[in-house]
């Protein structure tokens, strides 16, 4: 190796010394361009399919998710952040992490990760062979792990009830690291014999829910996490339990914004589901290691309720196509239902805190937990027990999203009702009662009514409508997490 001491000639020395100003230069380029997040999409295989059915669909994709986070309404974790934010601070919960505001995200999108190492070493050595690349090597290893995520997008197809659907697996990871997280959206189901152009079609209509799926888990892994000041030494002896819980919480995010996108794709059962089995790891994941916290078990409990939800659309929708498929629908959507309410009522017991600093919380929470646990009992495998349950006991509320989540109870205890031939019209009045109530203080409620699925379990949208006046607030009414 030459020293420097060793080279005599001015013109050498400077020709080094600039070739050292180049390689600090473009490390720290390298460093800059490692703390800014990459997103890797490569381009589909066509997995035995027709090339020309995937050929330019992961192009497709990329563009989908730039306008996922450029648009105003990008997903947004604030009101999460606030929930789980408010729980520790009335002490229902105690970590040793506080969960912080998420900012808006700066990403690059593109086919392949840039490597910019590999075009340091390749112009090293280029001007020093033997040295360059190993000098390049040591200093690699003091460089930050590059930030950023790879999405790998595949096709299926599968035979559902005699037809053909076709599906969209993403399976998604930091970047050189394996997969953790996977979703999987399908199309509805079409004549088998199907041509490629309408594979294609049905592809390309896939790719707006999946580039919502990639930036709910952007934004959910980018959630900041500052440390509780009381439990500073604690970081030093509990490094892997406080990671842990940072992943929780992370997780646990993931999830709760999953659910609003199942809401939101209620009309579109296969969709809504597509959202539902990574939320459901996400939130075992932070049970295992929260196992004191009530909301992963509450969040458990809202995705196998719009799980049992979507499974009754499709049911309703096969109806008068396939009754073996109708019946597996159904079956599936009543132990959706059960479990709803076994992860509701949970929840609850962990709500049951001795500590008076976390009372208040607990008892704002668990009017509302008890009213969705008996919901979710109502469409299960026992409903005429949980309507004895409705029907006998007094239900309270404490605000107005109460009242309304109360009648939205009796809605539903209603449409049982009649299922098991029992008198509902009291229900209903009941429900309608509370509905006219939770107007008169709150109108903005108007808009939510027509589009509610449980109210319209019991009544017709034109009763909704009457029931609204036939007029609507400019604003939606912001129900918690």
């Amino acid at each position: 190796m030459l020293l420097w001491g060793q080279v005599d000639d001015d013109a050498v020395r400077s020709l080094i010394a600039a070739a050292a100003i180049l390689v600090v230069l473009a490390l720290a380029r390298i460093w800059l361009a490692r703390r800014r997040y990459q997103l890797v999409i490569p381009d589909m295989d066509h997995a035995g399919e027709s090339p020309a059915v995937v050929a330019g669909v992961s192009s497709l994709l990329r563009r989908q998710v730039r306008r996922v986070f450029s648009r105003p309404g990008a997903p947004d974790g604030a009101s999460m952040v606030k929930t789980v934010g408010a729980d520790i601070d009335s002490g229902v919960v105690v970590l040793h992490t506080r969960v912080k505001d998420i900012p808006r995200l700066q990403i690059e999108i593109m086919e392949a990760p840039r490597d910019e190492i590999a075009k340091l070493t390749g112009g090293l050595r280029a001007v020093s062979p033997d040295s360059g690349e190993g000098l390049v090597g040591a200093l690699s290893t003091v460089l930050p792990e590059q930030r950023g995520a790879t999405i790998q997008p595949m096709m299926r197809t599968r035979e559902w009830g005699g037809k053909r659907q076709v599906g969209l697996t993403l399976d998604a990871g930091p970047i050189d690291h394996a997969h953790h997280a996977s979703a999987t959206f399908w199309s509805t189901s079409t004549p088998s014999g199907t041509t490629a152009e309408s594979d294609r079609d049905q592809i390309v209509g896939l790719l707006r829910p999946a580039a919502i799926w990639i930036a709910l888990y952007l934004v959910a892994g980018s959630l900041p996490i500052r440390y509780s000041q009381q439990l500073s030494f604690a970081r030093i002896f509990h490094r892997k339990d406080i990671s842990d819980e940072v992943d929780a919480l992370r997780a646990i995010l993931a999830a709760q914004l999953a659910t609003y996108e199942m809401g939101w794709y209620s009309t579109k059962p296969l969709i809504a589901l597509g959202f539902s089995d990574q939320a459901l790891d996400d939130v075992e994941r932070a049970m295992r290691v929260l196992k004191t916290y009530f909301r992963p078990h509450y969040i458990a409990g809202t995705i196998h309720e719009l799980r049992g939800n979507a499974l009754i659309a499709l049911k309703d929708h096969n109806g008068a196509a396939d009754t073996g498929l109708v019946g597996s629908y159904a079956s599936r959507a009543a132990r959706s239902f059960d479990q709803a309410h076994k992860e509701f009522d949970q929840a609850l017991k962990l709500l049951n805190h001795p500590d008076s600093r976390a009372a208040k919380r607990a008892a704002e929470l668990r009017s509302d937990f008890h009213v969705r646990s008996l919901k979710a009992a109502l469409r299960g495998s026992d409903p005429s027990h949980a309507l004895d349950q409705v029907q006998n006991e007094e239900i309270t509320w404490d605000d107005v999203e109460q009242r309304y989540n109360v009648a939205c109870l009796y809605a539903v205890a209603s449409a049982v009702a009649d299922d098991l031939s029992r008198d509902g019209q009291e229900l209903a009045k009941c429900s309608r009662a509370h509905l006219n109530a939770v107007i008169d203080e709150d109108r903005s409620f108007r808009n939510i009514m027509g589009s509610d699925t449980d109210l319209l379990l019991a009544f017709k949208p034109e009763e909704l409508q009457d029931i609204a006046q036939r007029t609507r607030c400019a604003t939606n009414p912001k129900l918690s997490a």
